[in-house]
């Protein structure tokens, strides 16, 4: 991601870190050169972290690369869906949060070593220069709260009146 960014040094963009950043990511920010362009924010209460999506132009997914990290769904995807803006994943291509984020527009999933970061990036800027929508398309009502808690309801209806 940060050799991605550094690419686009001609461009302009602040990145927002909200919460603890480790030393080592404050380094790798310092090698690429990006430290000027970094914003960095305590620890916010979850309402203040949603209006922080909201009012971002993009958001990072970070997927750990770590053993059968296909099945990984973090909360915060269905946050990130839900504030219908682009999102940004590193991690598995074959993963769930990569088939989940496939579905929407402007939403992409890289791997960890992917070439193709700084491109999706640069189109994103580009799109937001020229004053194009940045919003995401696609079926945003399909994993919020309510329709999953319902999709949750219909298969314990099912199974309590198979057991019955």
């Amino acid at each position: 991601l940060f050799s991605a960014l550094q690419k686009l040094n001609k461009y302009e963009f602040k990145l927002k870190f909200i919460g603890n950043v480790s030393p080592g990511i404050k380094d790798l920010l310092k090698k690429y050169d990006l430290e000027s362009r970094c914003v960095f924010k305590d620890r916010v209460a979850h309402d203040q972290a949603v209006i922080e999506m909201q009012t971002s132009d993009a958001l990072l997914l970070l997927i750990p690369e770590v053993e059968n990290n296909d099945g990984i769904l973090t909360g915060k995807i269905f946050e990130y869906i839900a504030s219908r803006k682009p999102i940004i994943g590193i991690g598995p291509e074959t993963g769930d949060a990569s088939k989940i984020l496939s579905e929407f527009s402007q939403c992409k999933m890289f791997d960890y070593q992917s070439n193709e970061i700084a491109a999706f990036i640069k189109q994103q800027l580009e799109a937001f220069y020229e004053g194009k929508s940045q919003e995401s398309s696609g079926d945003h009502q399909h994993y919020s709260r309510k329709h999953q808690a319902g999709e949750l309801a219909k298969i314990l209806n099912h199974l309590s009146q198979s057991q019955s």
